[in-house]
């Protein structure tokens, strides 16, 4: 990963086949992508599917729910994963949230010397 203003970015591939920079988002309720990393995607995005979403400023934005067939950070690797697709990117050179769709189904670990996360995939007992 890298860091940036102390957020964590990380490399992330989606549906196998196109990566993209995410920031690592706890906060985040789904996994979150714009619009035109849907695009590149081939996402099926239709207006009629929007649905009214709170941000973390408390400001309300119109999204479009998806469902990626995979999400891959490392050997991390997630099939069907809930996400919604924003108008805009987060910020700047990033493409979208990597929110608790994912990260739900992990134990996560830091490693700041390496600049490393460490994702142990949860286990049923």
């Amino acid at each position: 990963h890298e860091g940036n203003q102390g957020h964590i970015i990380l490399t992330v591939r989606l549906n196998d086949k196109i990566d993209g920079r995410f920031l690592l988002d706890t906060g985040a309720t789904f996994v979150t992508l714009s619009h035109s990393m849907a695009r590149q995607l081939q996402l099926e995005i239709s207006p009629q599917s929007q649905v009214s979403v709170s941000l973390a400023n408390g400001s309300q934005v119109k999204a479009q729910p998806v469902v990626l067939k995979s999400v891959q950070v490392g050997e991390a690797k997630v099939n069907g994963v809930s996400a919604m697709v924003f108008p805009e990117a987060p910020n700047d050179g990033v493409d979208g949230l990597l929110g608790m769709s994912f990260l739900r189904e992990f134990m996560i670990s830091m490693d700041p010397t390496h600049k490393k996360l460490i994702f142990q995939k949860f286990e049923p007992q």
